[in-house]
C-alpha cells in the first residue's frame, strides 16, 4: 500500500537514493539503509525518481561516497525542524522536507502552540522599535494568548467528542478565538493584518527553522528539501511562504474510549499552507 504522507514518502526515498549509493556501510548508516529501503516499495515511483534524481545531481564528482554517507535523518525528543542533514562542499545542509502545495507549518496541541507562540511574541517585544510591530498590537496578541489558554485550561490534552465539539462551536463562533486569530495570521483564503505582519514574518521564521526552540543548531533548519531541489530558508522563502499561510483551529481523532465507544479528540491550532 502505498505512503499517504507524501511529505514523509519523500523523506524515505532521499534517504533511500543516498545510503544505497554507499559502498561501504557502517552500523548507523545500515540501520539508515534497512529502514528506508523497508519503506521503498509503499513509495509513489515519481517520488521516487525525484528524490533519485535530486540527490545524485547534488553528489559531486569526486568524493560522491563522503557525500551519500553524510546524510542522515534527524529526530529527538520535539521533532526538529531539519528532518535530513548532509554535507556538501563542506557545508552543513539541514534540509526541512517539503512535497507538494500544501504542507503544516505547525500543528501542535493548543498549550503547545501558546508555549510556541508566547516564544515568537517575546522576539518580537526585544526587538521592538525595530520593525512596524506596535506595543498595542503585541498587547492585542497577548490578550488572545490569554483567552485561549483560559479557554483550553485542564482540555488541553485527550478528550471526549462531545466535549470537543462543544469547545469548537465555542472558538469558530462569529467573533471567536479562531475568527480573532485569523485577523492576526489570516486564513488560507485570507491575509492577516498588515499591522501584524512583524509578528507573522516571525512566527513563519520559527515554523520554517526551530531557531528560537532548539539549543542543538543541526535540528535547526537552514533549507529547504522540495521536489523542485534545494531551496535556503532566507527572506524571500519566509515571505513567499508567509504569503500563503494561514492559521485555524482543528480537531485530531483520538481513537475510541474502549469502555463507552465514544470517538476521543484532541484541539490542536494549525498553522499550514
Amino acid at each position: 500500500m502505498p505512503l499517504k504522507n507524501k511529505g514523509l514518502a519523500f523523506e524515505h526515498a532521499v534517504m533511500y537514493a543516498a545510503t544505497s549509493r554507499i559502498q561501504v556501510r557502517n552500523r548507523e548508516q545500515e540501520k539508515a539503509f534497512k529502514e528506508a529501503a523497508g519503506k521503498w516499495p509503499q513509495i509513489d515511483k515519481e517520488i521516487q525518481d525525484t528524490a533519485t534524481k535530486i540527490v545524485t545531481d547534488l553528489a559531486p564528482t569526486t568524493g560522491a561516497q563522503t557525500f551519500y554517507k553524510s546524510f542522515k535523518k534527524m529526530s529527538g525528543g520535539t521533532e526538529p525542524k531539519t528532518d535530513i542533514l548532509f554535507i556538501m562542499g563542506g557545508k552543513k545542509y539541514k534540509c526541512s522536507m517539503k512535497w507538494g502545495d500544501s504542507f503544516q507549518l505547525s500543528s501542535a496541541k493548543v498549550d503547545t502552540s501558546v508555549e510556541f507562540i508566547e516564544k515568537v511574541l517575546k522576539k518580537c517585544a526585544k526587538d521592538l522599535g525595530k520593525s512596524t510591530m506596535s506595543s498595542t498590537k503585541l498587547g492585542e496578541l497577548q490578550l488572545i494568548l490569554e483567552q485561549i489558554s483560559s479557554k483550553f485550561e485542564n482540555k488541553t490534552g485527550t478528550m471526549m467528542a462531545p466535549e470537543a465539539d462543544r469547545l469548537m462551536k465555542d472558538v469558530t463562533k462569529a467573533g471567536g478565538l479562531n475568527e480573532q486569530l485569523q485577523e492576526v495570521l489570516g486564513s488560507r483564503k485570507t491575509s492577516g493584518g498588515v499591522a501584524y505582519e512583524t509578528f507573522k514574518y516571525e512566527l513563519t521564521k520559527e515554523c520554517m527553522t526551530g531557531e528560537l526552540t532548539f539549543t542543538d543548531k543541526d535540528m535547526v533548519a537552514n533549507y529547504l528539501l522540495t521536489e523542485h531541489g534545494l531551496k535556503p530558508i532566507d527572506d524571500a522563502a519566509i515571505r513567499e511562504v508567509m504569503s500563503k499561510a494561514g492559521v485555524r483551529f482543528s480537531k485530531k481523532g483520538r481513537g475510541t474510549d474502549k469502555v463507552t465507544g465514544v470517538r476521543k479528540n484532541a484541539i490542536t491550532i494549525r498553522y499550514e499552507v
